[in-house]
């Protein structure tokens, strides 16, 4: 039964294998040394453009970052996997912000407003990701995010390069470097 079920899953999955290539991704590996990594375009993908709001209410565009590799998490207060990878994200900013080469970007999808979302930073100890919050709707669709969390990585003209669904450990040495070798290619 065992023998079976094994040959099941293998066949199931080369049978998405060509799904997988035609979506873009290079790479079927998402995994190094336990950790979620981001999936390799093999062609940058145009993102439209894209609005949201900083603490202070004031408008942001994705295209503000231009110039520079931008992680853009997105994320929700309800998600439970958000919650659990908001710490490691916060302790990666002040990382790459030594070596100006990314720009991590947290997003929230919630309906909640900022004071509930400064309370969650405080819960969770977070000090190094401003505040950003935008429409679920408008963020989910221009990204194409099906689901939270979802990171993407962009390029310095804004095109995403990379991205992974599901949560991981930021600040893991093998994320970092996955993230770094993904940035030098672009």
């Amino acid at each position: 039964m065992n023998k079976r079920w094994g040959s099941l899953l293998i066949l199931a999955g080369l049978a998405l294998l060509p799904i997988a290539l035609q979506s873009g991704i290079a790479s079927l590996k998402t995994m190094v040394s336990g950790n979620a990594i981001l999936q390799v375009r093999k062609q940058p993908r145009v993102i439209a453009s894209l609005e949201f709001m900083d603490r202070n209410g004031m408008p942001v565009r994705l295209s503000d970052f231009n110039g520079r590799h931008v992680l853009l998490n997105v994320w929700a207060t309800w998600c439970r996997p958000c919650r659990k990878e908001m710490p490691a994200l916060d302790r990666l900013k002040p990382i790459f912000e030594r070596e100006p080469h990314i720009t991590v970007v947290a997003l929230s999808v919630d309906v909640a407003g900022f004071e509930q979302l400064q309370a969650f930073y405080d819960t969770y100890d977070l000090k190094n990701l401003a505040l950003y919050r935008g429409n679920e709707q408008t963020v989910m669709g221009i990204l194409a995010v099906g689901g939270l969390p979802t990171t993407l990585l962009l390029d310095h003209q804004g095109q995403e390069v990379g991205r992974l669904i599901g949560p991981t450990e930021w600040d893991a040495p093998d994320v970092i470097a996955s993230l770094n070798a993904i940035h030098g290619q672009h």
